[in-house]
């Protein structure tokens, strides 16, 4: 029996880029880059799509994912976290699951290695949730808040502002390509991320989270490089 839940988040509405779960990507919806990567993962089994949208959910199944319910309005809204999202889908699937695993349709570039490396990082690392992360593009030292006034202030406070950037701290930052989390750990914390999550790093070029047109865009380049196009 199956032991892990994977769940495609997408809903009808996206603000800044609309109807973005579904525009066409090189030849196909962006959904199924996701729907097709899962597929190809050896820690995926049961493969859901979570959807208020009646044109989302027909694309995911014609690309193989299952779609065993719709997902409530109230769950649906710009203030809905991912998190009640993931376990109304437990909840409705009934199912004796260890494990979840939340995929979002706007990172297409991730690859099944990356959803296989966050899954062995809790099942054979014993991590309660790992997810993949990037370095982020400037150190923390360069990282300021801007006041009304147009004060400049620090976001953190630092230790060695000056010297060569190689020598500062490097951070990283969710790319929200892949979340995996025990379902027992996930239902206390209601989150992914936690005193001892476990990080998988990919690369920046890899990282892409769409959110815009120029987000789409500058996958659509990416994808194509990686083609050899």
């Amino acid at each position: 029996m199956s032991n892990v839940l994977t769940v495609v988040t997408a809903r009808g509405h996206s603000r800044e880029l609309p109807r973005k779960n579904i525009l066409p990507l090189l030849g196909k919806p962006l959904i199924a880059w996701t729907i097709e990567c899962a597929r190809q993962a050896q820690s995926v089994d049961t493969l859901i799509i979570s959807s208020d949208d009646s044109e989302i959910i027909s694309v995911a199944e014609s690309y193989g994912c299952q779609a065993p319910f719709v997902r409530p309005a109230e769950l649906a809204t710009d203030e809905a976290s991912s998190i009640d999202v993931i376990l109304h889908a437990l909840d409705v699937m009934k199912g004796s699951f260890e494990y979840v695993i939340l995929l979002q349709p706007t990172s297409p570039l991730r690859l099944p290695q990356d959803i296989d490396a966050c899954m062995a990082l809790c099942r054979d690392g014993g991590a309660d949730s790992a997810v993949s992360v990037c370095a982020a593009g400037k150190p923390l030292h360069w990282m300021f808040e801007i006041g009304t006034s147009g004060e400049m202030s620090r976001v953190l406070e630092l230790p060695d502002f000056g010297g060569p950037r190689q020598q500062h701290v490097q951070p990283f930052v969710l790319n929200g390509a892949v979340y995996v989390a025990r379902v027992e750990w996930l239902r206390k914390n209601r989150s992914f991320v936690g005193p001892h999550t476990r990080a998988h790093v990919m690369p920046r070029e890899r990282s892409i989270d769409i959110d815009s047109k120029a987000d789409f865009l500058v996958a659509e380049a990416l994808l194509r490089l990686q083609r050899g196009a």
